[in-house]
């Protein structure tokens, strides 16, 4: 005991030199956590101990855990000291400390054990109040309900005015249709106003020291508290912005000042921002509130057309994760003021700013522990304006969201005097007849830029061309984003027919003009493809990094094999990180599709064969804390329990084969690549033996379901539900006829049914087959037909594949190739299906199966599987595996590895 309290006090001063007011043993409500850090409105507790037995761990957790309890602290850290220091003597106990590996678990959190060094602790110590103090949904819920309190205090014609004010199409995005209200707008014009409040708040205190050199008039502005309460409101807010403006923070305050001037000063309206103005100094109320992008969620719930442009909004978890990853020890000589100043980082689709500020945060954290660990204010004070005026760039086409972006980094460091920032709104939009595709226009060499709205009058945007700015931005270092990746049928919608198409039209010239490879990559399978060609022009040409969070869809479907491709050729792939977390697939908050993010450096020679780390994660950091201890394992290659790190050669990846993220656990991703390279048996791809299609989707686009049989009788089977579909044997459930003026193309597919149906779609953990056989030929909605190319074969072929689908062996096949777009709701392509690995029924000994596979169908089809979440106890499983491992000569302990490892697989738990 005595010497863990000395190892505790040498830890509390060495976390002094990183400027952390913390204290060792220190009596506080008649307890005495071993080392207590104060901040400003928040206290953060450590319980250490040596870690000498196998009981340290659950010891140090009750210890932190009672801390919080006890109300001591908002956040607890359980920590363990390697017992190499605790073997030191006194006198190097401190050196000893600085180059431990420390092991700790951040409370409350979901997060596990985590380790690294002191630099690395001292980061999830400063994270973790934050982490801690803000309900981000409840504080973003409030302010999304005080903005719409004051929009309904608003008129309709006000609502018009602030949609051209803020340059807002006038289309809702609903099959072309507009919209007699601009509620929307309205909003997100509410919201501006409320972000300048909020940095009006933040610069308060600071006005008395700040008066600008040789100001004559009056000083300091109104607080922003003062004038929420005035009667007269708007003219309060004019005129403190007025007097703001004077000292910087243009990209903050001159939209805000744009929509006063639009608002009339009737009561209700006044009574609306002050609505606003209350609601965003609650906001401000809460600690740590610059280090959340609050703002950024808000303004993601006030936008409704993310399914069309394609805006999703980053959580600042995995926004830390990135940025962590990206920006390592060794992207840069942190001490030299010369570098790191120089250095330069763009976000083409930065949104609200989250990846900007979490780059930030990085290169400053970086900077000032490289700086002897001696925390200056004035330093911070020349780093912060040299990250935001110099070393950030970042370009949105919406104008509220280079807004929130610019006010995101002004809360960096508010008391820094922002004369400038390199955020901008890129034009999407068609003027005077030509088309602007917002940052994509770098791939010509320079992106049209909007000036910022002016606040004393309206510009109409045909007049807008004539006042905005080409300025080119440098080579990067660093592009780090989030780009948009809506579907291409939805790109643009929220525009009028004849802007639709201009756009389109452009759009398809300027990828005409790429490299080939760049333009098969660039017109893949959405705008997000376009975005990775686009970070190659930006980037310095041999040591600049991309970072970026993309669908998981690009490492797993065959329309982005290019795009793969294209990255494994231009660039080194350092890190592919996929959560296999059911609720939280997503490093993006406000949608259910599963994405990963990926880091790359452009290739040269030192690392063109350098290996991939493809990361699986079982654990999604909820905190910025987590994401910081998260970033440090996934460098150093040891996740413990957080996941599983795959190393997977250059040569795969320049083939496109990524399928290394399929599976968390990488036996099974072993055991895909023996099956699909014939190494388990003699496969080929589905292609090869059967036609596969058309899809459901083709099927509900030509035939619409009726109660009574048609004449001539066509069934089909719609749906695919668990509970009802529990047996290899299916029937039709509905009778179909084709729908008016598609009689044709009905024909055509109704001549494609079949008695084989392998699924479009499956929910994994409560499916119970994973393809079924009819005794009659059918199509299906959740179904594609699979026919024997083979002539000769006949209905017995078919049978043998609906039994090995159904086996462990077939359910490894088919999620070897899914798509990852939903982690346990994958659909499947008919690309993929058609790649599927299948035993060649035409191999002489596989052959020899097909007939007792047949047979063995015929006895089992009608024996009911339990749900694939219940796949290692099912006893029909059991039964098909071993007719499957015998017929194919697999090892059937081998086949019940597979099965007990699927029974794990997160995908298939749910």
């Amino acid at each position: 005991m005595l010497l863990e309290n000395l190892i505790n006090g040498q830890l509390a001063q060495l976390l002094i030199e990183y400027d952390l007011d913390a204290v060792p043993e220190l009596r506080r409500a008649g307890k005495r956590p071993d080392v207590l850090i104060s901040f400003d409105n928040a206290a953060v507790t450590i319980e250490a101990e040596i870690d000498r037995d196998s009981g340290a761990r659950s010891r140090v957790v009750r210890e932190a855990e009672s801390r919080l309890e006890q109300g001591l602290s908002t956040v607890s850290i359980a920590l363990l000291y390697n017992v190499s220091t605790a073997d030191q003597d006194i006198s190097g106990l401190m050196d000893s400390l600085r180059e431990s590996v420390f092991r700790w678990r951040v409370m409350p959190s979901d997060g596990g054990w985590h380790e690294g060094g002191i630099d690395q602790l001292v980061a999830v110590i400063k994270q973790s109040p934050h982490s801690a103090e803000i309900n981000v949904n409840f504080v973003a819920k409030q302010l999304s309900d005080g903005l719409d309190v004051a929009v309904n205090m608003l008129g309709v014609g006000t609502h018009r005015v602030l949609a051209e004010r803020l340059n807002l199409p006038r289309d809702d995005g609903s099959k072309g249709k507009r919209v007699a209200t601009f509620k929307v707008a309205a909003k997100r014009g509410m919201l501006a106003l409320a972000t300048a409040i909020m940095f009006h708040s933040r610069l308060d205190l600071t006005f008395q020291s700040r008066c600008p050199d040789g100001w004559d008039g009056d000083w300091p502005p109104e607080t922003a508290a003062a004038s929420v309460q005035s009667p007269t409101a708007l003219t309060d807010f004019s005129r403190a912005w007025n007097l703001i403006l004077a000292i910087d923070y243009k990209p903050i305050f001159v939209t805000a000042q744009s929509i006063l001037t639009v608002l009339g000063h009737d009561p209700n309206t006044v009574r609306a921002v002050r609505n606003v103005g209350e609601a965003a100094l609650k906001v401000m109320q809460h600690v740590g509130i610059a280090r959340h992008d609050v703002l950024g969620r808000i303004f993601h719930r006030v936008l409704e057309t993310a399914r069309y442009d394609g805006s999703f909004y980053t959580s600042t978890s995995g926004a830390v994760l990135l940025a962590n990853l990206a920006l390592d020890d060794d992207f840069c000589d942190w001490s030299d003021d010369d570098l790191v100043s120089d250095l330069r980082i763009i976000d083409p689709a930065c949104g609200t700013g989250t990846l900007l500020m979490a780059a930030a945060e990085r290169i400053r954290d970086l900077r000032l522990s490289s700086d002897g660990h001696h925390r200056d204010a004035e330093l911070e004070r020349v780093i912060s304006l040299t990250i935001v005026e110099d070393m950030l760039y970042g370009y949105d086409t919406n104008l509220t969201a280079v807004h929130l972006a610019a006010t995101t980094l002004g809360m960096l460091s508010p008391s820094t005097e922002f004369r400038s920032m390199n955020i901008h709104q890129a034009r999407l939009d068609v003027i005077n007849g030509s088309a602007y595709l917002g940052s994509l226009e770098f791939l010509r060499g320079q992106a049209r830029l909007a000036s910022w709205p002016s606040p004393s009058r309206h510009v109409e945007p045909d007049r807008r061309q004539e006042e905005d700015e080409d300025i080119t931005p440098p080579a990067m270092d660093l592009v780090i984003m989030n780009p948009p990746f809506t579907r291409d049928s939805l790109r643009y919608h929220q525009f009028e027919s004849s802007h639709k198409l201009s756009l389109k039209r452009s759009e398809m010239a300027l990828l005409d003009q790429l490299s080939d490879l760049e333009r098969q990559a660039a017109r893949r399978s959405g705008i997000a493809n376009a975005f990775m060609v686009l970070s190659k022009h930006l980037l310095k040409s041999e040591s600049g990094v991309l970072a970026c969070v993309l669908p998981t869809t690009i490492a797993t479907n065959p329309a982005a094999f290019y795009t793969r491709k294209f990255l494994a050729k231009k660039f080194h792939v350092r890190y592919v990180v996929v959560p296999h977390v059911v609720d939280r697939c997503s490093f993006s908050e406000n949608t259910g599709i599963s994405d990963m993010l990926l880091v790359a450096q452009a290739k040269n020679e030192s690392n063109a064969s350098a290996p991939t780390r493809v990361v699986k994660l079982r654990f999604n950091p909820n905190t910025p804390a987590d994401a910081i201890s998260l970033a440090s394992n996934i460098a150093r290659g040891a996740l413990g329990d957080d996941g599983v790190v795959a190393e997977v050669e250059s040569a795969r990846m320049l083939e496109g084969d990524w399928g290394a993220v399929q599976f968390l656990s990488q036996h099974l991703v072993d055991e895909f690549d023996e099956l699909r390279d014939g190494r388990m048996f003699n496969a080929v791809n589905a292609s090869e033996l059967f036609d596969v299609g058309p899809a459901g989707q083709r099927i509900r686009d030509a035939f619409r379901r009726v109660d009574t049989a048609p004449s001539p009788r066509r069934e089909a089977l719609w749906d695919h539900k668990g509970d009802i579909q529990r047996t290899m044997n299916s029937v039709p459930d509905n009778f179909i006829v084709s729908k008016d003026t598609k009689e044709s193309l009905a024909d055509r597919y109704w001549e494609r049914r079949s008695h084989l149906l392998l699924p479009n779609r499956l929910a994994l953990p409560n499916a119970r087959v994973s393809s079924v056989f009819s005794e009659t030929r059918v199509v299906g909605s959740a179904w594609s037909p699979c026919n024997s190319k083979d002539a000769d074969w006949d209905v017995s072929y078919l049978k043998a594949t609906c039994l090995y689908l159904n086996s462990s062996l077939g359910i490894l096949s088919l999620l070897g190739i899914r798509s990852m777009k939903f982690l346990t709701y994958p659909p499947f392509s008919l690309d993929g299906l058609r790649r599927m690995p299948l035993p060649d029924w035409r191999d002489g000994e596989l052959a020899l199966g097909v007939y007792r596979m047949s047979a063995e169908f015929d006895l089992l089809c009608s024996e009911e599987f339990l749900p694939l979440s219940d796949i290692g106890s099912c006893l029909t499983r059991r039964k098909v595996d071993e007719v499957v491992a015998d017929c194919l000569k697999v090892d059937l302990e081998r086949v019940e590895l597979i099965r007990r490892s699927l029974s794990e697989e997160p995908c298939v738990l749910g």
